[in-house]
C-alpha cells in the first residue's frame, strides 16, 4: 500500500482513534488484570512511564533536530544563491558596453522570476522559472563566448 495516495488528515484521524481506543481498552482491562496480581505495586508502572517518556522526548528532540537541519540548508542554498547572483552581477561591469547591460537585463530577469516563484508557492510556475533560469544562464554564456570570440 502506498501511503503516498492517502490523504494526511485520514491519517492523522486514524492514528488518533487507534490511540484513543489503545487508551480505552487498557483502562478497561486494566482493573481486571489488577485483581488477578494484588502482589503488583505502583514501583514497575512509574518505571515503566518513566522509560516511555524519555523515549518520547528522544523522538521530539531528534524530530527537532532534523527540522532544524533542513532548515539551516535551505537557508544556505539561499544564502548561496545570493552570493552569486551578486557575484554574477559585479563581474558583469567587466564586460563592453552593449553586452555589460545585455547581462544585466538577463540577471534582472532572472531574479523576477525566482521572486515570483518563491511567492507563488505552484510547482508548476517553479518548473517554469527553472527552465527559464536555464535559458538565461545559457544565453548569458553564449553572449561571453561570442564576446572572447571577438577579441
Amino acid at each position: 500500500m502506498n501511503l503516498d495516495t492517502v490523504p494526511i488528515l485520514a491519517l492523522f484521524a486514524s492514528a488518533i482513534m487507534i490511540v484513543m481506543i489503545s487508551i480505552e481498552g487498557g483502562y478497561s482491562l486494566g482493573p481486571i488484570f489488577h485483581r488477578r496480581s494484588k502482589q503488583e505495586r505502583e514501583a514497575p508502572v512509574t518505571a515503566v512511564a518513566g522509560a516511555v517518556l524519555a523515549l518520547v522526548a528522544f523522538m521530539l528532540a531528534f524530530t527537532f533536530g532534523i527540522a532544524a537541519s533542513r532548515f539551516d540548508a535551505r537557508k544556505e542554498l539561499v544564502r548561496e544563491e545570493a552570493n552569486e547572483i551578486r557575484i554574477a552581477w559585479q563581474r558583469s561591469d567587466f564586460l563592453p558596453e552593449p553586452d555589460r547591460d545585455t547581462a544585466k537585463s538577463l540577471i534582472r530577469e532572472y531574479l523576477v522570476d525566482r521572486v515570483a516563484a518563491v511567492q507563488s508557492d505552484q510547482t508548476e510556475r517553479l518548473k517554469d522559472v527553472l527552465s527559464r533560469a536555464e535559458q538565461i544562464q545559457g544565453r548569458l554564456w553564449m553572449g561571453l563566448s561570442q564576446t572572447r570570440a571577438k577579441t
